[in-house]
């Protein structure tokens, strides 16, 4: 099967290559809503390669930010409060330079920047988020954030590299993810660093609940899934060293003896989320 061409209708996206391996050869497995699911015959990874954009941008603002001082906003932060901890323990763990700047896409609404900065005072925040809506509340929040508009910007507008970039849970959202770790890996200083996590396309909620997961392809705003294959090839084509996925113990909202359950799946790669470091020369 070869990808389909753009239809007529302005609103619907088409991609007709594979991210990964660059191949237009593809196998359809199952539509979602507007989204068809397609996988590369070469290289397997699994992508959306048609979708309708006003129907995501409306589950964007269905399912994300009503306003600035919505409720959830801070329910969400609090919720949280011990995965922003865990992703701080993270980068501080996996860092081999010290973190002067630092940049967090899709930044949402701030748990892990406002955690940072409270362990890690002095060095320089920054965030990308498209949603006003968390900008505004992240921005009455902690004032030492400096927002920038895209990487477009980062890229042009700031001079100074980034120590560290952060991408939780934000890769698979892009239709486009090479050239998006193309343009983080041009953002990092050399020796800098790139944390990432995904969710995992091989979890436990998969393999049991094959598409309604509800984490996902259920996600109706997820446009690529993937593999821990699909994640060291895409970083070390895009010029990354030291590729590792991360098992580490804990760093989540799971409590009590499960914390066990859970670091066995991430053990074995079943897990929800995948977790990676990625070096810059």
């Amino acid at each position: 099967m070869q990808l389909n061409k753009k239809k007529s209708s302005t609103n619907i996206t088409c991609i007709r290559k594979c991210s990964i391996c660059d191949s237009t050869k593809i196998t359809y497995k199952f539509t979602i809503d507007n989204r068809h699911i397609v996988k590369c015959i070469k290289c397997g990874f699994v992508f959306v390669n048609e979708y309708d954009q006003v129907k995501l941008d409306k589950a964007y603002k269905e399912n994300y930010y009503r306003s600035a001082d919505d409720p959830n906003i801070e329910k969400w932060l609090v919720k949280n409060n011990a995965v922003w901890v865990g992703l701080t323990n993270f980068v501080l763990k996996f860092a081999t330079i010290k973190i002067s700047s630092i940049l967090d896409i899709g930044s949402g609404c701030g748990g892990f920047l406002l955690n940072f900065h409270n362990r890690y005072s002095n060095a320089k925040l920054y965030a990308i988020e498209q949603s006003q809506e968390a900008k505004e509340f992240l921005n009455n929040k902690n004032k030492n954030i400096t927002f920038i508009g895209d990487i477009t910007e980062a890229q042009s507008k700031y001079k100074e590299k980034f120590d560290a970039i952060t991408l939780f849970q934000v890769l698979e959202h892009f239709f486009d993810p090479k050239e998006k770790c193309k343009e983080i890996y041009s953002l990092l200083k050399p020796n800098g660093i790139l944390y990432l996590t995904v969710p995992n396309i091989h979890s436990y909620l998969v393999l049991f609940k094959k598409a309604n997961d509800g984490y996902c392809f259920s996600n109706l705003t997820h446009l690529s899934f993937f593999s821990s294959k699909d994640i060291k090839r895409l970083l070390t084509d895009c010029g990354f060293t030291e590729v590792k996925r991360i098992k580490m113990f804990g760093a989540s909202n799971i409590k009590g003896y499960k914390k066990i359950t859970q670091w066995l799946l991430r053990i074995i790669g079943i897990s929800t989320e995948l977790r990676f470091i990625a070096y810059k020369k």
